[in-house]
């Protein structure tokens, strides 16, 4: 129907399933492709090995893939928008809430990915798409790899005037794997195309965690990381501090300092394992109690939040820093409460399993408030 992206080797459009009467992206590659080398085709093919292999809520969906006439193509999810348009069009307007729902379900994403071995290789904005307002998910899996390949190495070229270049987008890509191009040697020339094998292959998942910190980053500020990190609550003061700390590892410039994807929901206080074995009915019994303990949380803290602003009218005027602390909780408190009502809202809006990311945000902010309220009635 019409031209809706374009990369290096395919084009997608939107398109429509004349069988099932629904839209979706279509991505067909490059007619030039097609003739330039069988590991270009053969690339694409794996693409779709990938996506049939990590069936995931937050991962793209491709519902068939083929060749007609001599033209490859793979029929996939439509999707509403990106989070790279995202920020290019409202910046640091993005509500920090849907930002914060994007990181959880892409480290979700990554975390299964990660679990089959396969590296993403190319996460930046442009490759997560909103398939709905709250529903995020990683695509474009036309680079990722197997770490177990050697074939498909972190440099590639594709012909016999270029050098080496890098897997993935700059800005995004993991400083190992930048400063690591000499390790690359030319071994053979194949037709009209080259092959770079590396000494070592220095692209890990490691290197997948940097790229998504920088996403997020760049998502919750407007701009990329400089090389001193900056902290995100200098831009939003409303991000709570464990997921300031998380970005700022996932940064870290020695790999072996940044966490897995499986970290990162643990320190969030997630099970990675929660889909495993879930049913539709145990989730939705899992919410609805998570948000009585919530609610219970809360009902504690009432009284001692309400003690505490009795004792603040009758503080000295030496004492303005415990009075501004206990506003500055009292805020925090009555955000969260906001947000945490937004979001038990979209229950009977989303349907299994996409609606874990439900159970997530409610356990996540569950335990923020109890930091909040530790900190500031102590």
């Amino acid at each position: 129907m019409k031209n809706i992206g374009e990369g290096a080797f395919s084009v997608v459009y939107l398109a429509e399933d004349l069988f099932l009467k629904r839209k979706i992206a279509l991505k067909v590659m490059k007619s030039q492709t097609l003739s330039y080398s069988f590991e270009d085709r053969e690339a694409f093919e794996r693409e779709v090995k990938i996506l049939t292999e990590l069936n995931h809520p937050y991962i793209i969906e491709i519902y068939d893939y083929g060749e007609s006439r001599g033209t490859y193509y793979i029929a996939m999810e439509l999707a509403e928008t990106d989070l790279n348009k995202l920020i290019k069009t409202k910046g640091r307007k993005i509500d920090s809430k849907i930002l914060e729902y994007t990181f959880i379900q892409i480290c979700r994403a990554l975390a299964e990915a990660h679990k089959h071995k396969i590296l993403h290789r190319d996460i930046k904005p442009s490759n997560i798409l909103y398939t709905s307002k709250y529903i995020a998910k990683l695509a474009d899996f036309s680079v990722a790899k197997l770490v177990s390949e050697e074939q498909y190495t972190t440099y590639i070229t594709q012909s016999t005037k270029s050098s080496p270049t890098l897997v993935g987008t700059p800005g995004y890509i993991a400083p190992e794997v930048v400063n690591n191009i000499t390790k690359y040697t030319q071994t053979h020339t194949l037709g009209k195309s080259r092959k770079y094998i590396e000494k070592t292959d220095i692209y890990t998942e490691k290197a997948d965690i940097y790229s998504l910190g920088v996403t997020f980053y760049e998502a919750f500020t407007g701009t990329l990381p400089k090389h001193e990190y900056h902290s995100i609550r200098i831009f939003r003061r409303n991000i709570p501090k464990i997921l300031d700390e998380t970005l700022k590892t996932m940064l870290s410039p020695e790999p072996d300092d940044r966490p897995t994807a499986e970290r990162i929901l643990k320190d969030l206080g997630l099970d990675p394992e929660i889909l495993k074995d879930t049913s539709a009915h145990e989730l939705k019994y899992m919410i609805e109690a998570k948000k009585s303990e919530v609610k219970g949380l809360l009902l504690s803290k009432l009284q001692e939040i309400e003690d505490y602003l009795s004792q603040v009218q009758s503080l000295a005027t030496s004492d303005s820093s415990k009075i501004r602390r206990i506003e500055r909780t009292v805020r925090k408190v009555e955000r969260i409460i906001d947000d945490l009502f937004e979001t038990t809202q979209l229950t009977s809006k989303i349907e299994f399993p996409l609606n874990i990311f439900i159970l997530d945000y409610l356990t996540y902010k569950q335990e923020v408030l109890k930091n909040i309220l530790k900190e500031g009635l102590s």
